[in-house]
C-alpha cells in the first residue's frame, strides 16, 4: 500500500498544478528498464515538461540514487506554448551492472522562471549478458594498441585483458594467433614480453586473444604490440615540468619562456595548442599569440601547456614537458566612483560632521584591492572637510561671513582623492564644490552716544544725533534704522540708512520718544534704543537706553 499511496498522492498533487497552470512532469513519476549491456548514447526515457513559463527552463538531474554519473542531462526541444520535450540517455561513462546496481533513481528538476517542477525516474537494469563482455577497444575490429621498448625485461607485463563485467568465473586467457606465440597470456589477464625479449630493432605484432567464462561463453580481442628502438642518444627534458610567471600587457609576441630538451636534431610542438601562446619549432620558444589582458580574459591568470619535444625523421624519438604559465595582474584601471563629481548646497550653520555623500567605488582590476580615500583642500577650504572612510564629511563650521568666500561665490572647493592597493597605485580624482548659504545669525550691535541734547523750540528738520550699529554677518553693518512707539504725532523721525535724528516741527517738551532698530523681515533681530526727552527751560536732553 505504500508505495500505491505515493503514486496517488502524486497523481493528486499534479491534478492540482494543472489546474493552476503551474510548471509540471506530467509523464512523471515513471518505471523504465534499461538493459545493461546498453551503449553510451542509449535512451533511458524520453518525457515532458508543461506550463512551463520560460522559453529556455533549466532542466537537470539533481540526483541519482546510489550516486552515479551514467546520465546526462535531459536534452529538451520545443513542442509548443510552455511545453518541452525532454530526453535522458546514457552517458559516456555509463557501465552498467545488474548484478551490482538493478534500480536509479533520478530526482529532476525544472526551473520555469520563478516556478519549479521535479519528479521521479526509476530506472531498472535488467541482465541481458551471458557472455563475457571484453573492453570496446580491444574487442574492436582494429583492437587496442599497446607501444613498448626493445629494452623491456624479458617476460615483463606489457598489457592487461580486461573485462568489462566478469561473470560466471573463473575465466580463461588464450592467444589463438599466432600460433605458437612468442608471447604468454597468464590466466589473471596479463600479457607478457617473450621469455627471450625483443632485439633492438623496431617490430610489430598482432595477437588474437580468446577470453572464456566456465559456461563456455566467449569473447575475442585483437592486441597491437608496437616494439620501439631504444636510441644511443634519445630525446629527454631534465625535469618532466616547469612553471613561469609573466606579467599581463606585455603586447604580443611577449616572450613567455624557452624550453630545452637534450638530444640531437630537435623540432619542438605544443601537444594541447591554446589560441593565447605558440612555440617555435625550431627553438623550444614560447610567445603570447596576442596581448594578454586578465581584465578581459581572466581564465587566462593560468594556462597549462603540454610541450613535446621529438626527432622529425623519428617521431617516436621524443620527450614532453608540462609548462605551466601564470599570468600576474597588472595594476592599470583606475578606481571607479559614483558619482564623479560633488555639487551641494548647504547652510553655513551645517553641523561639523555633516555627510555630504557616501561614495561608491570600485577596483574594476582583475585582482580588486582596497580603496583608501583622502581629500586635498584648496587654500580657502583648509581643514573645512575630513574623510570618514568613504563618507565626505564637514570638519569644522562653513563660513559665510567673510569678504574672501564672498570674493569665491561663497563656494569651497576641495578635491577626494580614491587609491587603491595595487602596483602601481592608481587614482582617482572625484571634484568638490560646495556652496554656502547665508543664515542671520548675528544680532545687530548699537554703538556711540546713547544720550542726546536739542533745544526745545529746535525748528523741523535740525540733527538731534547720530545712531550707529554694526552687524558680522555678510554683507557687513548692512542695518536699516526705524522708530518705534513714542507720541503721535511724532517728535522725531530717524533716517533709515544714517541713523540721523531729526527733530519735527512740534513741541519738544514734556514729549518722549521710543526709538529702535527696525525688524527688517520675519525672524530677524534687531537692538530696541529709546529716546527719553525730559523737561528744560531751553536745552532739554534726550537720553537713550539699550
Amino acid at each position: 500500500m505504500g508505495p500505491v499511496a505515493l503514486v496517488l498522492h502524486f497523481v493528486s498533487l499534479c491534478f492540482i498544478c494543472s489546474i493552476h497552470g503551474q510548471a509540471e512532469f506530467p509523464d512523471l513519476p515513471d518505471v523504465v528498464t534499461v538493459p545493461e549491456s546498453s551503449s553510451p548514447g542509449t535512451s533511458v526515457h524520453s518525457f515532458t515538461l508543461v506550463n512551463c513559463s520560460s522559453n529556455n527552463p533549466t532542466v537537470t538531474i539533481t540526483s541519482v540514487s546510489p550516486a552515479a554519473t551514467y546520465f546526462n542531462t535531459p536534452t529538451q526541444s520545443k513542442a509548443g506554448a510552455g511545453e518541452f520535450n525532454l530526453q535522458i540517455t546514457l552517458s559516456s561513462s555509463a557501465t552498467l551492472n545488474a548484478d551490482v546496481v538493478n534500480e536509479y533513481v533520478l530526482e529532476i528538476t525544472a526551473q520555469c522562471g520563478n516556478e519549479t517542477a521535479t519528479g521521479q525516474l526509476f530506472v531498472m537494469i535488467t541482465d541481458d549478458i551471458s557472455e563475457p563482455q571484453c573492453e570496446p577497444q580491444f574487442s574492436s575490429q582494429v583492437g587496442d594498441t599497446v607501444q613498448v621498448y626493445s629494452s623491456v625485461p624479458a617476460s615483463s607485463t606489457i598489457y592487461t585483458v580486461v573485462l568489462r563485467q566478469p561473470k560466471n568465473t573463473p575465466v580463461t586467457y588464450k592467444i589463438t594467433q599466432p600460433s605458437p606465440s612468442p608471447f604468454t597470456i597468464l590466466q589473471n589477464g596479463h600479457v607478457l614480453a617473450p621469455a627471450s625479449g625483443f632485439s633492438n630493432t623496431a617490430a610489430d605484432y598482432q595477437l588474437q586473444i580468446t577470453v572464456t567464462d566456465s559456461l563456455g561463453n566467449t569473447c575475442n580481442g585483437t592486441l597491437n604490440v608496437k616494439v620501439l628502438t631504444v636510441y644511443d642518444n634519445p630525446i629527454n627534458f631534465t625535469s618532466s615540468s616547469e612553471s613561469v610567471t609573466i606579467m599581463e600587457n606585455g603586447g604580443p609576441n611577449q616572450l613567455v619562456t624557452i624550453v630545452t630538451a637534450r638530444g640531437s636534431n630537435i623540432q619542438y610542438e605544443v601537444i594541447n595548442p591554446m589560441a593565447a601562446f605558440y612555440i617555435e619549432s625550431g627553438t623550444g620558444t614560447i610567445r603570447t599569440t596576442y596581448n594578454l589582458d586578465l581584465d578581459s580574459s581572466p581564465a587566462l591568470v593560468s594556462t597549462i601547456l603540454r610541450v613535446r619535444a621529438y626527432d622529425p625523421y623519428n617521431r617516436s624519438n621524443s620527450a614532453s614537458v608540462t609548462v605551466t604559465i601564470n599570468v600576474l595582474d597588472v595594476n592599470d584601471i583606475a578606481p571607479q566612483c559614483s558619482p564623479a563629481i560633488i555639487v551641494d548646497v548647504v547652510p553655513q550653520t551645517a553641523p561639523v560632521g555633516y555627510t555630504f555623500i557616501d561614495f561608491s567605488c570600485t577596483d574594476p582590476d582583475y585582482n580588486s584591492t582596497e580603496l583608501t580615500y583622502s581629500i586635498i583642500p584648496d587654500t580657502n577650504s583648509l581643514y573645512s572637510f575630513r574623510m570618514q572612510g568613504s563618507k565626505l564629511q564637514i570638519n569644522k563650521t562653513l563660513n559665510y561671513d567673510s569678504a574672501v568666500m564672498a570674493s569665491l561665490n561663497f563656494q569651497y572647493s576641495a578635491t577626494v582623492v580614491v587609491t587603491d592597493s595595487g602596483t602601481p597605485r592608481m587614482t582617482t580624482n572625484i571634484p568638490v564644490f560646495i556652496t554656502v548659504t547665508a543664515v542671520n545669525d548675528y544680532t545687530p550691535i548699537c554703538v556711540g552716544p546713547s544720550a542726546f541734547t536739542v533745544n526745545e523750540n529746535a525748528p523741523f528738520g535740525t540733527v538731534v544725533g547720530q545712531i550707529n550699529a554694526t552687524d558680522a554677518d555678510y554683507p557687513f553693518n548692512s542695518v536699516q534704522f526705524s522708530i518705534i512707539g513714542g507720541p503721535n504725532p511724532p517728535v522725531f523721525y530717524v533716517v533709515p540708512r544714517t541713523g540721523k535724528e531729526p527733530v519735527t516741527p512740534c513741541s519738544l517738551k514734556g514729549q518722549r520718544s521710543g526709538r529702535s532698530l527696525p525688524v527688517l523681515e520675519e525672524g530677524t533681530p534687531y537692538k530696541a534704543v529709546e529716546l527719553w526727552l525730559v523737561r528744560c527751560p531751553v536745552m532739554e536732553p534726550l537720553s537713550g537706553a539699550q
